[in-house]
């Protein structure tokens, strides 16, 4: 083989190497979430650990979100600066239980109106981040629980 032939086979493999490696990081930030339809839930907050069940029409509010804001949904690459104030307990219509935190206004700038899900004990958090009208709809759908955290005030 003559030696530009030899170059160009070896700035190909680069270059598709380098294109692979970085496909593999994009692939599952680009695919959007498949969410669970919710059956019931429980819902934790605060400090304390209130416990309480979410009503029909609240798992309806949040069924619809969560069906709305399938994408922008990305895995969690770092610990959060402090425990969410809502811990949710989602039972689906079908499959396993899974779970649903949530950093209201004051948890901090980086991690202020985020939401958490793991689907499953075998795969790590997704995050999404809300802008006001995302906080807005979620928050009615929680309006019930009068926590600080979660308030726009």
């Amino acid at each position: 083989m003559r030696k530009e032939t030899i170059l160009v086979i070896c700035f190909l493999a680069l270059v598709l190497t380098t294109t692979a490696i970085i496909w593999s990081f994009a692939v599952p930030v680009l695919k959007p979430v498949h969410i669970p339809i919710i059956a019931t839930a429980m819902i934790e907050e605060g400090p304390d650990q209130k416990q309480q069940d979410l009503t029909q029409d609240q798992i309806t509010g949040l069924n619809n979100w969560l069906r709305q804001n399938r994408r922008g949904w990305v895995p969690m690459t770092s610990p959060p600066p402090s425990a969410s104030d809502l811990v949710m307990q989602a039972v689906p219509v079908r499959g396993e239980p899974f779970l649903i935190k949530v950093w209201g206004e004051n948890a901090g700038s980086e991690w202020a109106r985020t939401i958490a899900v793991r689907l499953s004990t075998k795969v790590s958090f997704r995050v999404r981040y809300c802008d006001d009208q995302q906080w807005t709809s979620l928050r009615e759908v929680l309006a019930r629980f009068d926590n600080r955290q979660t308030n726009t005030h």
